[in-house]
C-alpha cells in the first residue's frame, strides 16, 4: 500500500488588469484548504474567500497565503492594474436653430492617445474628432459619443442633447406678399 503524505500546502494565484470603474476579479487555487489576503485594498469581509470580486480606484498588490492543517503554508504575489480613467468634460444641452451652426464643447487630455466616435452622423462636420460642429441641423436630435483610450483599450460612452428651435427662424426674416411697382 501506497501513502502520499502531504508536509507543504501548494497555490498559485491568478490578478487582474481592468479599466477604471471595472470590477476586478482575482484568485487562488491549489491544496490549500484555507486563504488570506493581505492587502488594504481587499475589504475585510472578503479576505479569506478562495476568489474575490471587487471594484478598485487604482492598482495595487495583494498577498495570498494558502494553509492546510499541519502543512506548512504556500503564499503567491498578485497584481491588480487598473487602468487610469478618461477624463473629459462635455457640455450635456445645445439649443440650435435652423440655419445656425453650433460647436460641441469638450475637453479632454490632450496628452492621452483617445479616439472619439459620435452617432449618429447626422448634421455633423465630422464623427471622429472630439468638438465636431452641429451643421444646419434640422430636428432634434441626442448623439451618442464613445471614447477610446487607444494604448489601453478602455472606453466610456456619453450622450448630448440637442434641443432644435424653428421659431426664431420664421420670424427672422419678412418677406411681403405684395408687389406694387411704385413702392408703396
Amino acid at each position: 500500500a501506497f501513502i502520499e503524505t502531504i508536509d507543504k500546502t501548494e497555490i498559485t494565484a491568478l490578478g487582474d488588469t481592468l479599466c477604471f470603474g471595472e470590477e476586478a476579479h482575482i484568485e487562488a487555487s491549489g491544496n490549500a484548504s484555507a486563504y488570506t489576503w493581505l492587502s488594504t485594498n481587499i475589504d475585510v469581509h472578503q479576505k479569506s474567500k478562495k476568489e474575490l470580486d471587487f471594484a478598485p480606484t487604482a492598482s495595487f498588490t495583494a498577498l495570498v497565503i494558502g494553509s492546510r492543517d499541519f502543512c506548512i503554508p504556500d503564499s503567491a504575489v498578485v497584481n491588480v492594474i487598473v487602468h487610469d480613467e478618461i477624463k473629459y468634460d462635455l457640455e450635456k444641452n445645445y439649443e440650435a436653430y435652423a440655419n445656425f451652426n453650433i460647436e460641441i464643447q469638450m475637453d479632454w487630455d490632450e496628452d492621452r492617445n483617445y479616439e472619439f466616435d459620435w452617432f449618429p452622423h447626422d448634421y455633423l462636420s465630422c464623427i471622429g474628432c472630439p468638438t465636431p460642429w452641429i451643421e444646419n441641423i434640422e430636428k432634434p436630435l441626442q448623439y451618442e459619443l464613445t471614447i477610446v483610450d487607444k494604448d489601453t483599450g478602455c472606453e466610456i460612452e456619453d450622450s448630448i442633447a440637442v434641443r432644435y428651435q424653428d421659431d426664431c427662424a420664421k420670424e427672422a426674416f419678412y418677406l411681403p406678399n405684395i408687389f406694387t411697382p411704385n413702392g408703396d
